[in-house]
């Protein structure tokens, strides 16, 4: 359904990955993302690898809220609870 996806117009949400196996569960639809207009959010994932590896620009035209009250709660990539031993982001840079 995702494949050759380069470009998420919205958030770019990565939660509860928890195949079987690995070799049954094949994620290497992520590897062609490069440019996520609002947030990407990756928890409560059980895998080996998350492979973000084209993903260059994280726009943060939306942002995502960790708590209701202040605003340094809000975050453009929020990574958290996830059982995996990498996330690869070698194209990700940072920009002010």
């Amino acid at each position: 359904m995702y494949e050759n996806c380069t470009k998420v117009t919205s958030n770019l949400e990565i939660v509860h990955l928890n195949p079987g196996s690995e070799s049954d569960f094949d994620l290497s639809f992520f590897e062609n993302i490069r440019e996520v207009h609002g947030y990407v959010l990756a928890a409560a994932n059980q895998v080996d690898r998350l492979p973000l590896t084209s993903l260059r620009v994280i726009r943060g035209i939306v942002l995502f809220d960790l708590s209701s009250t202040p605003e340094e709660d809000r975050l453009s990539l929020c990574v958290a609870g996830n059982e995996f031993r990498v996330i690869e982001l070698p194209a990700l840079r940072g920009e002010h």
